[in-house]
């Protein structure tokens, strides 16, 4: 029974989170709006587990057999073909479709990113289409091949306008064109060339800067042993140095000249000069 819905939608804050002709019932995301093409009728189908269902509001009683009443002091009716009468305690005025509800097994996390995704690209919009793969979305449970698969295929395309054009004609189906969700799509875990190059580049200025470091330390320990031994080998040094050396105060030490009186040559020596 999925292949009756068609033109699935989310509903947006300016749609007042409610599907057309809803009368203000609220099919927020990760729920969404559908189309059933047989009945020309809109639902919204849950996707709260297994149990969800799609559902639309109750109709008027027809007499020829085509509906199905339901309620109990106040009645409503729903389509005797496709839909059933609500099955919730004290739920009033409330049709469920019958058969498979294509967005009950499918992964919340990833409908409430679409609805993002989408969101966030029109945030003025309506309402925002995507097409759910029934393959994908029925084997998610079982297949790990699944999970790592984009589940939707979404555009971010209002349909307001196609769905309100008169509040007495059926919803029309809603024409989309699926693409890939930026969000969804797998993505790899390497880093970037550029982060890469980055590391590299910093790596090698701190082992230059450290280099560097290492040889002005070594430079500057040289010359400072260089300065402290010049002090004692400059002029400046030696200037400094009283180099006046006396003997010690001892009499074999201490230099006279002899007391005895000058004496004079013989006159026969004179003549010899």
């Amino acid at each position: 029974m999925a292949t009756q819905l068609s033109s699935f939608f989310f509903t947006s804050e300016a749609s007042q989170w409610s599907c057309p002709y809803f009368n203000g019932s609220k099919c927020a995301p990760p729920n969404a709006c559908a189309h059933n093409s047989t009945l020309a009728r809109g639902y919204c189908c849950d996707s709260f587990g297994p149990d969800s269902v799609c559902w639309a509001l109750g109709i008027s009683c027809a007499p020829d057999g085509s509906t199905i009443t339901c309620g109990g002091s106040e009645e409503y009716c729903c389509y005797a073909a496709l839909e059933t009468c609500t099955r919730t305690p004290d739920q009033f005025n409330n049709c469920w479709l019958t058969g498979t509800n294509i967005l009950a097994n499918a992964d919340v996390t990833k409908l409430n990113q679409t609805f993002s995704s989408l969101n966030s690209a029109s945030p003025s919009a309506t309402f925002f289409t995507f097409t759910p793969n029934a393959y994908l979305v029925t084997s998610f449970m079982s297949s790990d091949s699944a999970s790592s698969s984009s589940i939707f295929s979404h555009t971010s395309s209002s349909v307001s306008a196609g769905l309100a054009s008169t509040a007495s004609s059926p919803l029309s189906p809603v024409t989309t064109t699926p693409q890939t969700s930026p969000t969804l799509s797998s993505q790899g875990s390497s880093l970037p060339g550029g982060a890469i190059a980055g590391i590299v580049i910093g790596a090698l200025v701190t082992l230059s800067l450290l280099t560097g470091a290492f040889y002005i330390g070594r430079w500057s320990k040289k010359t400072q042993d260089l300065s402290s031994k010049r002090t004692f080998a400059s002029p400046q040094g030696l200037s400094a140095v009283d180099l006046k050396y006396e003997l010690p105060d001892h009499p074999n030490n201490r230099l006279e000249l002899a007391s005895e009186p000058r004496q004079e040559l013989p006159e026969d020596h004179v003549g010899n000069r």
